[in-house]
């Protein structure tokens, strides 16, 4: 059976909740127009980036005791850790301004981590507190963290 060991609860940042506020507009706006209008096509485009974000939308990291899960809205990405080559630290912009994996990253956080995998795509993640989270997974394992 798979044991937590350290469980993070994620809080949105400004950017973030920006992105979202403004989607939830467009969609009200569009769904007034399909009521006055009639023409419900107009909307689908909204209505599938505002289930888009909000499916990928990460809630919680966890660490467990063989790997790293991201526990999104709908679903979840599990990283064993013998996957992860090295865990490289980044600076906070990294959270949306990098290309070098799949952001999932709340733009919350002191420092962005990029796990860099043996194989498959790269992961952003960027826990509220870096150190705390990077302090529990080097007691579970030696991943080496580059730190720029």
């Amino acid at each position: 059976m798979e044991e937590i060991v350290y469980e993070e609860k994620l809080k949105y940042g400004r950017l973030l909740k920006t992105v979202i506020t403004l989607l939830w507009i467009l969609l009200t706006i569009q769904l007034l127009g399909i009521l006055i209008f009639g023409t419900i096509i107009k909307g689908l485009p909204i209505l599938a980036a505002m289930f888009f974000v909000y499916s990928i939308m990460p809630r919680k990291y966890q660490i467990s005791n063989d790997r790293i899960r991201i526990v999104c809205n709908i679903f979840r990405i599990d990283t064993k850790f013998e996957n992860i080559e090295r865990i490289e630290l980044r600076p906070a912009s990294n959270a949306f301004a990098s290309i070098e994996g799949v952001r999932l990253a709340t733009g919350n956080g002191q420092k962005c981590l990029l796990l860099v995998k043996t194989h498959g795509i790269n992961l952003i993640i960027q826990p509220s507190n870096t150190e705390k989270f990077l302090e529990h997974l080097n007691k579970i394992n030696d991943i080496p963290v580059i730190r720029n």
